[in-house]
């Protein structure tokens, strides 16, 4: 995702990449996002994270029961930026629904 934006731009600002390791927990990575963004005046954060792979029998993590309603709480509270609700993605429950991040 961010080589392709780099190709949509001429004049890019100085750019900084960071990974978030898939096991942080939610504080971490909001203290992590505070930082960045204390850094300098113009930040932007491309925030990416896996969907869950347990929605269907031929999914890779097979069907898991709940795993559509993960899925759907996930995608409404991305539209909405719903901090809260992002801020409270449980690392184990994710794992549960073959999630790769959150």
């Amino acid at each position: 995702m961010g080589a392709w934006l780099l190709g949509q731009v001429d004049d890019w600002p100085p750019l900084r990449a960071e990974a978030v390791p898939q096991d942080v927990v939610a504080a971490d990575a909001v203290a992590w996002g505070q930082r960045w963004g204390a850094a300098t005046d113009r930040v932007a954060i491309i925030a990416m994270g896996d969907g869950s792979a347990a929605l269907t029998m031929k999914a890779p993590g097979y069907l898991v029961e709940g795993a559509e309603v993960w899925q759907k709480r996930v995608t409404q509270a991305l539209a909405d930026v719903d901090l809260e609700v992002i801020g409270a993605l449980d690392a184990e429950e994710s794992s549960a629904y073959a999630v790769g991040g959150r």
